[in-house]
């Protein structure tokens, strides 16, 4: 497969599931927001949040100056200046689909391109004042329909696995960051102690995952503690880091022709080094207090994972100055 494929392939999927990410962490902010809106500053540190998670700290701030939520939610939906935001990334995702559509099914492309005229008129008509969960919503939905195309309509052959890979890579980065953002909102601020009052907030947290249900069959009582172990380290619920690093290595042993136990590539010993410290870490070893520290840790790790899958396979890094691609967001 051509290298040029490859990487549209691997940066498509990504900018989907960034897509996907960003809506699932402004209704994080938007759960919180109504959960902490009776203690000070306590919406204000919501939005803080959101768009610590995004990465687009000093952008905001250059275009917006204070935090208001109105601002943060067109900035993280529809701000073209905004390299994160939804509108964004589905029209960098649609570029993308566009160059490879020989290698694409159709029914990839009308989806796609469904999903970013969607939010191109929500963008339009004032949706978020009306109705932000059901916009959010809609997006994920529209995503989720994208992958679910994905898996059953292309060969799962080489470009499959790069898609796939990015995919993942995404996901885990974007994970780190939904629950870095929730848990220094709540840590932040001492009317919120460690102890059941934080219950609504991990509920609104477990939802915006998609994660609320498959929690509650695995556990009884919502915790901040088990609500991190599942989100972090559960290996059977798709979402959680763990089983985003496994796929991904299963995909990049599928790529690279490696046997399971065997590290003969690069690319793989990083990746599954990484694996490897998810599969077998003690959730109890993590205290609420390190948690940021541990997920920033994880973060350059797999950026380091990113860039060697980029410039193995696809022989330079993308240019930034290339709308149809971006770095994993620092």
């Amino acid at each position: 497969m051509l290298s040029r494929v490859a990487d549209t392939l691997y940066w498509l999927m990504r900018y989907v599931e960034r897509a996907e990410n960003v809506a699932r962490f402004v209704d994080v902010g938007l759960y919180l927001s109504v959960d902490l809106s009776g203690a000070p500053a306590g919406a204000a540190s919501s939005w803080e949040a959101v768009i610590k998670a995004s990465g687009e700290e000093e952008a905001y701030h250059k275009n917006h100056g204070s935090v208001s939520a109105d601002q943060v939610l067109h900035f993280m939906s529809f701000d073209r200046h905004n390299e994160n935001s939804i509108l964004t990334c589905l029209s960098r995702a649609r570029e993308n689909a566009r160059s490879v559509r020989e290698i694409i099914a159709s029914e990839m492309w009308e989806a796609l391109n469904r999903a970013y005229l969607m939010v191109h008129r929500a963008s339009q008509e004032n949706a978020l004042k009306l109705r932000p969960h059901a916009f959010f919503k809609e997006v994920k939905l529209a995503t989720h329909l994208f992958r679910g195309l994905h898996e059953d309509t292309m060969s799962h052959n080489e470009g499959w696995h790069f898609a796939r890979a990015g995919c993942m890579v995404e996901r885990a980065d974007q994970c780190s960051r939904i629950v870095e953002g929730h848990y220094s909102a709540l840590l932040a601020n001492p009317a919120h102690a460690l102890s059941d009052a934080m219950d609504p907030s991990l509920v609104g947290l477990l939802k915006s995952m998609s994660a609320y249900e498959m929690y509650r069959k695995k556990y009884r009582r919502i915790s901040a503690q088990r609500v991190l172990e599942f989100l972090l380290f559960d290996s059977e619920f798709p979402r959680s880091i763990h089983a985003c690093l496994y796929r991904c290595e299963r995909s990049m042993r599928a790529i690279t022709g490696s046997r399971a136990g065997r590290a003969d590539d690069i690319t793989n010993q990083r990746l599954g080094r990484l694996a490897s410290r998810f599969a077998y870490f003690d959730p109890s070893e993590l205290p609420l207090a390190d948690l940021e520290a541990f997920l920033v840790a994880f973060r350059d790790e797999l950026a380091e994972v990113d860039w060697t899958i980029r410039t193995r396979f696809f022989g330079t890094l993308p240019d930034e100055s290339d709308g149809t691609q971006s770095q994993v967001m620092q």
